[in-house]
């Protein structure tokens, strides 16, 4: 499979011509059929004389109508293949979705086949995505992290880090967003520096990804940090049932110490989106952290 070119990643994605459509089902067809063949002679003994076992038959037929529709013209047909390929093993149809994509499809398809990548239960590779990520159109770099962190591509941690960087701030929280999903924390570091640079959604990561041992270094930003950029990791760090409450306790008194306006908007704030499971303690904590920030 080659790679992509530039225009491929960063330019228009165009109908295929007909000729690839021929190519392409010709080749899916034959290989489909050789494997039903292959399958047919290692059948069980039980099996009927010359056909393969009913759920096999079953799965080639369903491949090789997929095949024959992608290298449709109409796109109608196109997307029935792409939303059927999302049902598929996903290693018989990873292959034949990424060749349908490099062949080029329109902005609507293309959206359709991410959904299907991204609803795929595998680990496998995802070089489609990996080119995808660094596509013209920022919206198909969003899909295509979230692709990336939902399917648990080995090279996602790299691909979802680097993408911080992006010049686009919906990517740029894309990938802060994934990164705390994927719980990639290896990216801490680049997430403090996106917090520092006021990356959207670089906060809830880092409070998702901390780990206790984490709280103090993290309690340094306190005072050097905004309030309200800072509220959203504690946020993530309250709502979570690994962090113990004496964590949580100091983040609040560390948070009220600041005093003012913002400190107590913040509190507030945090009471007030605080999960219902959080421990009694806590909640009386920050409640009176609250009122007594009020009252000042």
């Amino acid at each position: 499979m080659r790679a992509l070119s530039s225009n491929d990643v960063r330019g228009s994605l165009t109908r295929p011509s007909a000729s690839f459509g021929r190519v392409f089902a010709t080749r899916r067809v034959a290989q489909l059929v050789i494997a039903g063949a292959l399958s047919a002679l290692v059948a069980p003994a039980s099996a009927a004389p010359g056909k393969p076992p009913a759920s096999k038959a079953r799965k080639q037929a369903s491949l090789e109508e997929v095949a024959v529709m992608l290298s449709s013209s109409d796109e109608d047909e196109v997307r029935t293949a792409l939303e059927t390929a999302a049902t598929l093993p996903a290693a018989d149809i990873l292959p034949m979705l990424e060749e349908r994509v490099r062949s080029g499809l329109s902005r609507v398809l293309l959206d359709v086949a991410i959904d299907s990548l991204m609803l795929l239960d595998s680990k496998l590779e995802a070089p489609l995505l990996t080119d995808l990520a660094r596509h013209r159109r920022p919206e198909v770099r969003v899909r295509a992290l979230e692709g990336m962190a939902r399917l648990k591509a080995p090279n996602a941690e790299q691909v979802l880090t680097n993408a911080l960087g992006d010049q686009t701030p919906e990517v740029r929280k894309a990938a802060a967003d994934a990164l705390g999903e994927l719980g990639a924390r290896s990216g801490m570091p680049a997430l403090e520096r996106g917090l520092d640079r006021g990356v959207d959604g670089a906060a809830r990561a880092l409070g998702r990804l901390a780990k206790p041992d984490d709280v103090s270094h993290l309690l340094e930003r306190v005072g050097r940090t905004p309030t309200t950029l800072l509220a959203p990791m504690f946020g993530a760090l309250f709502a979570r049932k690994d962090v113990p409450d004496p964590d949580k306790l100091r983040c609040i008194e560390k948070l009220a110490g600041l005093g003012g306006q913002e400190a107590s908007n913040a509190l507030a704030d945090l009471l007030a989106e605080l999960p219902t499971e959080v421990s009694p303690r806590v909640r009386k904590a920050l409640d009176e952290a609250a009122q007594k920030g009020k009252s000042e």
